[in-house]
C-alpha cells in the first residue's frame, strides 16, 4: 500500500525541514535498500514508487543536473521534446496546457515543446516529490558479498569536492533507457577515407551547423498513432495486467483497422513516393518490436510528412558497401554525395551498460534482456534475470507491512 492520499504520513515533523531533508539525501543514518543508476524518466519514476511503499533509495547520475541528459543530446529550440502523455510520470503528472507533438503545434500556432522545457520538469519533479538524488556522481566499483546476499558499493559523489561513498546495497536498479544507452554503429568499410563528419544519431544535437550542407541520414522506421485522449494511468495498467500473446491478439485487430482508416492516407501517400511501410510483426503494430527489442518503430511526428513532399530524399534497396572521400557508395553501384552522415541505428544489448558496473562475469550469467521467454513475458525486465545477484524482485526489500503484498 503506498503512503498516498489517506494512508499519508501524519507524524508532525519537529526539526527544520531543510534539515530533514538534507538528511535522507546524504543517508546519514544508513545506506539505501535500493541504488538506481540513472536520473531520467525511468529512474526517478522508480525511486518515486519506491518512496511511497517506504522503501529507501538513492538515484545517481553522472550529469551535473538532473535533465541534462536530454538538453546535451537536444540543443535546438525547434526540436520537439516527447509527447507529454507519452512520458507522463506518477503522482505528479505535466501540466495539461503543455503544448503536444509539431502535428498539433502547426494546427494551433502553439510554440514548440522542446527538451529543456522537459528537463526542467524532471529537475522539478525530483525536488517536488522529495528524491534522493545525487548527481555528478557515479559508480567506481561494486561486488557482490554472498553471506549478506546484498551489493558492496563505492560512490564518488560531485556537487563540489568529490568525495567517496561506500555502501551496502540489496538491489541495484538501471534507469539507463533502451540499449543501456550504447548505440549500434554498423561496421562499413573504408571510414577513414571519409572527408565529412560520421557519428550515431546519439550524438546529434542540433541541425543548425549544418545549415546548407548534405547529408544522410541512415535508419527508418515504421509509423505509430498516439491518442491524446487517453487515460495513461488507466491504460498503463491495463497493459500491465495483460500477457503479451493476448495484447498482440488485440493488435492484430486493431493495427489493420487503424491502417485501413486513420492513418491510410498517410501510409498510401508515404508508399506513392517510395518510402516501404508495413504493419508490424503478424500486423501487430508497434507492441511486438517494443517487447521484443525495444525499437525498430517510429511514432509519427512530422516527418511522414516531410518525406511525402519531398523535403526528406529516399534511398533505399540496397546496402551500404563503402565510405567514399566525399559520400556513400552502394551494392547497387549508385553513391551519394554527403558533408555528414548520421547513422540512426539504435542501440546495442542493454548489457552493454550493465557490464562496467557489476563486471562481465555477472553479466555473461545473465539471460537476454527484451525479448520474450517460452510464457511469453518479456526476457530481463521485471523477473528473474538468471542470476541471483540480479533480479527486480524486492525480496527483504519492502517494509514487514508490505511484504504479503
Amino acid at each position: 500500500m503506498e503512503s498516498i492520499g489517506a494512508n499519508r504520513e501524519t507524524v508532525p515533523v519537529v526539526e527544520p525541514w531543510d534539515d530533514v531533508r538534507q538528511k535522507q539525501i546524504d543517508f546519514a543514518d544508513g545506506d539505501p535498500d535500493v541504488l538506481v543508476i540513472g536520473a531520467g524518466h525511468t529512474g526517478l519514476e522508480m525511486a518515486a514508487h519506491l518512496k511511497h511503499l517506504g522503501v529507501d533509495a538513492l538515484v545517481v547520475d553522472k550529469n551535473p543536473r538532473i535533465g541534462d541528459n536530454l538538453i546535451q543530446l537536444h540543443t535546438s529550440p525547434s526540436q520537439p521534446g516527447n509527447h507529454p502523455g507519452y512520458d507522463a510520470l506518477p503522482y505528479l503528472n505535466f501540466p495539461t496546457s503543455w503544448p503536444v507533438y509539431p502535428n498539433a503545434r502547426k494546427a494551433t500556432n502553439l510554440p514548440p515543446f522542446p527538451f529543456d522545457k522537459l528537463a526542467n520538469f524532471l529537475e522539478a519533479y525530483a525536488e517536488t516529490l522529495e528524491l534522493s538524488v545525487w548527481t555528478s556522481s557515479f559508480l567506481t566499483s561494486s561486488s557482490w558479498n554472498d553471506s549478506t546476499k546484498s551489493w558492496e558499493v563505492i560512490i564518488s559523489r560531485g556537487g563540489g569536492e568529490l568525495k567517496e561513498r561506500k555502501m551496502n546495497v540489496k538491489h541495484i536498479v538501471f534507469g539507463t533507457g533502451f540499449g543501456g544507452g550504447v548505440p549500434n554503429m554498423p561496421g562499413v568499410a573504408n571510414k577513414d577515407k571519409f572527408k565529412g563528419q560520421v557519428f550515431h544519431s546519439s550524438n546529434f544535437k542540433s541541425a543548425r551547423e549544418f545549415r546548407g550542407k548534405k547529408a544522410i541520414v541512415v535508419g527508418a522506421c515504421n509509423s505509430g498513432l498516439y491518442n491524446e485522449e487517453s487515460n495513461t494511468e488507466y491504460s498503463d495498467r491495463v497493459n500491465a495486467s495483460l500477457p503479451f500473446p493476448v495484447i498482440e491478439l488485440l493488435q492484430k485487430r486493431v493495427t489493420p483497422a487503424l491502417a485501413d482508416t486513420v492513418d491510410k492516407e498517410l501510409l498510401n501517400n508515404l508508399n506513392k513516393v517510395g518510402f516501404k511501410t508495413n504493419l508490424g510483426p503478424g500486423n501487430a503494430g508497434i507492441f511486438p518490436l517494443l517487447f521484443t527489442k525495444a525499437g525498430g518503430y517510429y511514432i509519427d511526428t512530422g516527418g511522414s510528412q516531410d518525406i511525402i513532399d519531398g523535403k526528406i530524399k529516399l534511398k533505399n534497396g540496397s546496402a551500404i558497401k563503402e565510405f567514399k572521400e566525399t559520400g556513400l557508395a552502394f551494392e547497387d553501384g549508385e553513391t551519394l554525395e554527403a558533408d555528414v552522415i548520421v547513422f540512426a541505428t539504435g542501440y546495442g544489448d542493454s548489457k552493454d551498460s550493465i557490464a562496467p558496473v557489476l563486471g562481465k562475469q555477472v553479466v555473461e550469467r545473465m539471460t537476454p534482456i527484451w525479448g520474450l521467454d517460452e510464457e511469453g513475458e518479456v526476457n530481463g525486465i521485471w523477473k528473474d534475470t538468471g542470476v541471483e545477484e540480479i533480479k527486480a524482485k524486492l525480496d527483504g526489500t519492502l517494509p514487514p507491512k508490505l511484504e504479503r503484498f
